[in-house]
């Protein structure tokens, strides 16, 4: 009969009997310890910081923000209060500095705001041009967004506007374009927020305070359906399928709101479908979000929803001057101007939030918030991530996650600054906990942060120098690392690269895309008595003080071994808290590699492919590049684990799998070490030209080497999937997953069946109109992984989901018949069996194995269809209650075959009576 306890897992159960087979012997490595490697214990600590001009000589006038559009290195256009936007370009080569001489934009020029003395233009106080941001597909439509100050029938007026650029003069804003989708009436000039960033969903993020004066005089920071203040407001500049299901829609009617006369007086922008204030009963539910909830006597408000400012993402903010997207997580910090108490910086966990002002400042009640104050029960709000007092400073300005190339010791901190006391400052996150240290104390008037788009440095806007500075280091302490690569005493000889003594080489089954460069690899433990903590799934653990060891060599004539040159030498080094990365550039003669500095180098190599010459860069990592995809969560050695180490290799004269070799030696914990039997039931990648395997194994596998560092819990990157390669695929997110950005089409998924088009997995790998993945070092397209990626896309319309194969088979999930456990036909064999066997559920009498059982020379030989894209395997049992792995040649490691697999299995008889049962896995 068949049955099955596991949604995944189900079994064919046979009596007979059968026997067990003696493990092999393995090979012997043996350890000594790795004395020549003279690399430090970390890399040297920095005393202290100054700033100092980033662009040479060059000044601004009253610069407050930096920003570059997306997918550009080789301009910075700073945004200066007074007006103008300015561009500064680097000189090829020598890296120079030039301001071109014709600001990008100046916001008098536009039609309406003047020039001159009779200029509506207004910069007094905290007014002024206060933002920029390009719009995502800036590279094709040209379209960006500038947050400004404009004086309108004698009123002030902050507003939100949308330009593009020439046609003929990418460096040159066209004005004619101005169309301006919001303009607020404001009473004072201080309290305008002005950033405005565009999120990895696509849609514009914009700052607003609460209008100004103190103490929320105008009564705006509890109010959901007046004006535009105190928030972050979320606009679909794009209009997304605004009037169809799940698209956006139209925005409530308001003064501020300008209309579009060529689009029949609709607002020029939408409301995204998931914003909070369309959530459905969202009207009469307004208390537990607090702003807007309470009138002055403390009585819930009566709103409809025709009054709902439904703009608003982001509530209960005095004035978030500055704040910023951390591209790789899709994480946004918010820094909160206090009044007189508290600073604040918020870390956005979800949309909907209110940040408690004003009857919060900072993490304290405000002394002067209105009464009656709500209780946490019927106010809930979200406290920052950190406050500071008045000893500290007084006047917050937000800054960006650190993931410069220059200071490695900075990475992933949250670089910030405070206007009012001339400090800048790092806030590092430990968990729950962030801990703020004091970078500079100068009295620098910091108004802005943005990245270098050359290397993700953080710039920092001088208002009052008119200054564009970025940190320097001031003095450091500790070992320096070796400056060659002789002398960190990894090999015995730089000549043949043969390994020092202690440094062992090692292989994997499925190497990560390295732009066609060819590697090898060696690992040491420190000593003869530590150990690395072996899992079968998962990241090992290892000592403070191991080290890897990657070397790549690259064809100068591309598929020709023969002209192969050793290019780098890369290492990675595990600390106490952490670990950190050396890479090593090999001289044109090929005697020895030098260090590259800190910040990483690219450089262009000569190379010939299918008879034609080309240049091809390298991009040799900066430190911190290698702390990007070394991470915790992934294991900090990305190669080092059970199914990339789980093959054969020779050691001397002795082939043994290498699992074994290592535990063998001595190098795994003895208490976690696998044994040759275990070894032998262990999961392995599966490698990419492998078309033994299923085209699904093989894509797991490529994702799971190239794509883990960050697509997993705990990682950095964006994205509603997991690539950890032992959840089955449909726990993956990876085929149902939404789109964190779907360009504008809710049918694009990660991987689209039958529909290259709408798979995102592609554009991804082709650098098709969005950042190239992997993303560090990759400047070549992987052409086998785009051949594998498209296959498995095409196949998935064969390949049905469980639901999609209940729909398929009996036009419903829910009927009775489409049960996982119902056996429609009864042949014994439940649904999920069927499926999983690719048998049809409505056809009695065959066997979806057809499993056949006999007896040959003393030995029980078991014969079985293993179904392509399952793991098939043999359990055995005396007793039908408790269930081993069968011993017997080939019942082994997990295999994904790419097509229906007879299989034959044999052992001798060893009991008078053995039960067996076939069991199967989902990939």
């Amino acid at each position: 009969m068949k049955t099955g306890c596991h949604p995944l897992r189900f079994w064919a159960f046979l009596a007979a009997l059968t026997g067990a087979l003696s493990s092999p012997c393995h090979a012997q490595l043996v350890r000594v310890a790795p004395t020549t490697l003279a690399l430090p214990a970390d890399l040297p600590v920095t005393s202290g910081y100054t700033l100092e001009n980033a662009f040479g000589t060059l000044g601004f006038s009253q610069p407050l923000a930096i920003t570059t559009p997306p997918g550009e290195t080789g301009r910075v256009f700073v945004v200066e209060k007074t007006g103008t936007i300015q561009i500064v370009t680097f000189a090829p080569g020598t890296g120079v500095p030039t301001k071109l001489a014709t600001p990008f934009l100046d916001v008098r020029n536009i039609s309406g705001v003047g020039t001159g003395a009779g200029t509506n233009f207004m910069q007094d106080g905290e007014s002024g041009l206060l933002g920029l941001a390009f719009h995502p597909a800036y590279a094709t439509n040209r379209t960006f967004f500038v947050f400004y100050t404009v004086r309108i029938s004698g009123n002030r007026h902050q507003r939100v506007a949308r330009l593009q650029t020439s046609a003929t003069n990418s460096n040159l804003a066209d004005v004619a374009t101005h169309a301006p989708l919001i303009t607020q009436f404001d009473d004072a000039s201080n309290h305008n927020g002005g950033d405005i960033h565009f999120g990895p969903d696509g849609y514009l993020y914009v700052s607003l305070g609460d209008e100004g004066n103190a103490n929320d005089s105008p009564n705006n920071s509890r109010w959901l359906n007046r004006d535009f203040f105190s928030g972050i407001l979320r606009l679909d500049v794009d209009r997304l399928n605004v009037g169809q299901p799940g698209g956006s829609v139209e925005p409530n009617a308001h003064p501020a709101i300008n209309l579009d006369s060529t689009n029949g007086n609709r607002a020029r922008y939408a409301i995204p479908p998931d914003n909070p204030l369309l959530a459905p009963g969202i009207v009469g539910t307004l208390g537990p979000l607090g702003t807007g909830a309470y009138q002055t006597n403390g009585t819930l408000l009566n709103l409809t929803a025709s009054t709902l400012r439904t703009e608003f993402a982001l509530y209960g903010l005095r004035n978030p001057w500055r704040m910023s997207f951390d591209r790789p997580t899709g994480r946004l910090f918010i820094a909160d101007v206090g009044q007189g108490a508290r600073e604040e910086i918020n870390l956005v966990t979800s949309l909907g939030r209110s940040f408690g002002w004003p009857f919060r400042e900072g993490t304290i009640v405000f002394s002067s918030a209105p009464t009656p104050v709500p209780s946490a029960a019927t106010y809930p709000r979200q406290e920052p991530i950190h406050d500071y007092d008045r000893n500290v400073g007084s006047s917050i300005t937000g800054g960006i996650i650190y993931r410069g190339t220059r200071l490695t010791e900075l990475f992933e901190d949250y670089v910030f600054a405070d206007y009012g006391r001339g400090r800048v400052f790092a806030l590092r996150q430990a968990g729950a906990t962030w801990s703020r240290r004091t970078l500079i104390d100068s009295g620098a008037t910091i108004a802005g942060i943005g990245p270098d788009p050359r290397n993700a440095d953080a710039l920092f806007a001088n208002i009052n120098t008119g200054v564009i500075q970025r940190l320097v280091r001031s003095g450091t302490t500790g070992t320096a690392p070796p400056a060659t690569l002789s002398a960190t005493g990894a090999f015995a000889s730089i000549a043949t690269l043969a390994p020092a003594a202690g440094v062992v080489p090692y292989d994997i089954q499925h190497p990560f895309w390295s732009d066609h460069a060819a590697k090898r690899r060696w690992f040491a433990l420190p000593g003869t008595t530590l150990t690395a903590t072996y899992a079968a799934e998962g990241g090992w653990t290892f000592p403070t003080g191991t080290v890897w060891v990657k070397h790549f060599d690259l064809e100068s004539t591309r598929g020709n071994p023969a002209t192969a040159r050793r290019l780098e030498t890369r290492f990675i080094v595990k600390t106490a808290t952490g670990a950190y990365g050396l890479s090593y550039r090999w001289r044109t003669d090929q005697t020895d590699a030098d260090l590259v500095p800190e910040e990483g180098a690219d450089v262009d190599y000569n190379v010939v492919v299918a008879g034609l010459a080309q240049t091809q860069r390298w991009r040799f990592p900066s430190r911190n590049e290698c702390r990007t995809c070394h991470t915790p969560a992934a294991g900090h050695a990305l190669s080092f684990h059970t199914r990339q180490l789980n093959r054969l290799r020779t050691y001397g004269a002795s082939t043994d799998n290498q699992l074994n070799h290592l535990a063998a030696a001595g190098y795994l914990a003895p208490a976690s070490a696998p044994t040759p039997q275990t070894v032998a039931t262990l999961p392995a990648h599966a490698a990419m030209d492998d078309t033994t395997q299923s085209l699904e194994h093989r894509v797991r596998s490529y994702l799971a080497v190239n794509c883990i560092s960050c697509h997993v819990p705990g990682g950095t990157a964006l994205g509603n999937f997991n690539v950890t390669p032992a959840l089955s695929t449909a726990a993956t997110g990876l085929r149902t997953g939404a789109l964190v950005n779907n360009g504008g089409d809710a049918a694009n998924r990660l991987f689209t069946p039958a529909d290259a088009a709408r798979s995102m997995i592609l554009k991804r790998i082709l650098g098709d109109g969005v950042p190239r993945m992997p993303p560090l070092s990759t400047n070549e397209i992987d052409r086998g992984a785009e051949t594998l990626l498209r296959a498995y896309i095409a196949e998935l319309a064969s390949r049905p989901t469980f639901t999609e194969w209940q729909t398929a088979n009996f036009a419903s999930t829910t009927a009775p018949a489409a049960a996982e456990n119902a056996d429609p036909d009864g042949d014994g064999a439940n649904n999920r069996l069927e499926y999983l066997a690719g048998s049809p559920p409505n056809t009695a009498g065959t066997d979806p194995l057809a499993v056949a059982l006999t007896v040959e020379s003393g030995d029980f030989v078991l014969d079985f269809v293993h179904p392509a894209g399952r793991n098939a395997f043999i359990e055995t049992s005396t007793d039908l209650t408790s269930w081993t792995r069968w011993i017997s040649p080939g019942n082994t490691a997990p295999l994904w075959p790419a097509a229906h697999l007879a299989r034959e299995l044999r052992a001798p008889q060893d009991a008078p009576a053995r039960f067996f049962r076939v069991r199967l896995e989902e990939r």
